[in-house]
Formats: C-alpha cells, sequence, structure tokens
C-alpha cells in the first residue's frame, strides 16, 4: 500500500514539477536565463501541498482497498481507551475477548494468565468464548509457554513452528503473547475465524501491539487488586 500511494504522489508531484516550470520559463521567454523564483516557487508549492495531499491518497486507498485493516486499528484503539479505565483484571480480559471476538467473527478467543500457586497457565473464560477443544491450562514448563518466554512474538498457525502441533491440537491460529518486563504473564490464543478467511500477517502485527498493552494493562490491575486485598486484610485485623 505504501509504495503504491507514494508512487502515484510522486509521479503526479513530478509532472505537476515540470509543468509548473515550462510555465514559468515560456511567460520569461524574453530571457535568456529563467528567474530563480520560476523554479523555486514550484518547489515551495509542492512541499506545501504534498503532506496533504499524501494522506488524502493514504485515507482513499485505506477506504477503497484496506476497509477490513482500517477498521481493525479502530477496534484495537477503542480497546486501548478501555484498558485505561478498567483495574478489574476479569472485566478487562471479557472486554478484550467480547470486543476481539465480535468483531474478528472467531470461534473462539481463551485467555491464559499465570497462576503462581499452581505455576501453569490457567485458561480465563469470559465474554462467552469458552474453549471447546483447547486445555484448561498449559504448565509453566510446557512447550508453547517455552516458546513464548524465549521468543515474545505472536505464533501463526500457516507459519512453521516448533508449537504448530500444539496449537493445531488445540484449534489456535494464532497466539499472542502477553509479556511485561520480561515476564510472560499469559498469552491470548486466536480460533478460526467463522468467515473461513485466514489472519492477514500485517493484523496480526497490529494485535501483537495490542496484546503488549493488555499485558501491562493486566499486570497493573493484578497490582491494584493485590494492594486491596492487603488493605482489606489489614483492616479486618485492626477490627
Amino acid at each position: 500500500k505504501s509504495v503504491t500511494y507514494l508512487t502515484l504522489v510522486t509521479g503526479i508531484s513530478i509532472v505537476f514539477l515540470l509543468g509548473l516550470i515550462s510555465v514559468a520559463y515560456l511567460s520569461h521567454a524574453h530571457v535568456t536565463t529563467p528567474p530563480l523564483m520560476a523554479y523555486l516557487l514550484p518547489g515551495i508549492l509542492i512541499a506545501m501541498l504534498y503532506v496533504p495531499f499524501r494522506n488524502w491518497i493514504d485515507s482513499l486507498f485505506n477506504r477503497l482497498f484496506f476497509k477490513q485493516r482500517q477498521t481493525l486499528g479502530e477496534v484495537i484503539h477503542e480497546i486501548h481507551r478501555a484498558l485505561n479505565q478498567v483495574v478489574n483484571v476479569s472485566i478487562l480480559v471479557g472486554r478484550v475477548t467480547d470486543r476481539l471476538g465480535g468483531f474478528l467473527q472467531v470461534k473462539k478467543v481463551d485467555v491464559y494468565l499465570f497462576d503462581s500457586i499452581s505455576g501453569s497457565y490457567r485458561l480465563i473464560a469470559d465474554g462467552g468464548f469458552l474453549s471447546q477443544t483447547g486445555k484448561n491450562h498449559f504448565s509453566g514448563d510446557s512447550d508453547l509457554a517455552q516458546f513464548l518466554k524465549q521468543h515474545s512474538h505472536a505464533l501463526m498457525l500457516s507459519l512453521d513452528s516448533p508449537v504448530q502441533q500444539i496449537m493445531h491440537d488445540n484449534g489456535y491460529e494464532v497466539v499472542l503473547p502477553l509479556s511485561s518486563k520480561n515476564r510472560l504473564l499469559g498469552f491470548i490464543a486466536l480460533g478460526s475465524k467463522g468467515t473461513g478467511r485466514s489472519y492477514a500477517l500485517q493484523d496480526v502485527y497490529q494485535l501483537e501491539e495490542l496484546a503488549g498493552n493488555v499485558a501491562v494493562a493486566i499486570e497493573n490491575a493484578q497490582l491494584y487488586e493485590d494492594v486491596f486485598r492487603l488493605k482489606s486484610y489489614f483492616e479486618s485485623v485492626l477490627n
């Protein structure tokens, strides 16, 4: 997309610039050497118009050819804003799964969070997207958890990886790590789309960025809940 509209704008700009120079030169044909402003003025005009015109072309291409991607960006932006308003882990996870599951029309959205008591990543089922074929937990030493800890990037079933079989067995097409401060807090596992369409690589990049923000929000919410529990405990002791 970037190459397409940038090439278009550059070509139009060059033609427009050459046209302005030609007009300026012809209008001063009686002068042996065209005035300096005949060259500077078109350049200044192009410099002033280039960015707005480029943005307009970008917007036009988004509306005509990249509607799904543009809409996904808007949904992710909406989730980003919601993350700053929630300090409860369950509510936060529910909003993310509801919004992503509804927009992407996926068959399931599974969110696993680390449980320090069991030492495993346990399934958090929210928003009505319950796992049908997936596991309710992955041990902290499982191949999937270890791979996500080491690489900290999204996994796609369509791309070869050492955990491809695990993803296939659990019905996952995309797995997004929830990493913060070099710690794997959990991961989001997305099933196949109801439309039958596969995940675009660019969309996975956007979802991966979202997962990073979700991880920070979950970490903050967990800290808040820990402080609240301690506060409640000390209040009960004092009373």
